[in-house]
């Protein structure tokens, strides 16, 4: 997720200031997927959290 924001850095700057909830993101896009690695409820729901305001930002940037 990182590499795919670095990328859209290229073209609007701007993103930057999105890092962090990306950063915090990152983990979930590959790790947790594979046995032995795991998320309680709690980083599970913050994920979610996040997830939403990031995913709410993009929407607006894209007009959909």
């Amino acid at each position: 997720l990182v590499q795919l924001l670095n990328l859209c850095m290229l073209s609007e700057a701007t993103l930057a200031r999105h890092l962090p909830m990306v950063q915090a993101l990152n983990p979930y896009g590959v790790l947790i997927r594979y046995p032995g690695i795991s998320a309680t409820v709690t980083e599970s729901k913050e994920a979610v959290k996040t997830m939403r305001r990031l995913r709410a930002v993009l929407r607006r940037r894209l007009g959909v």
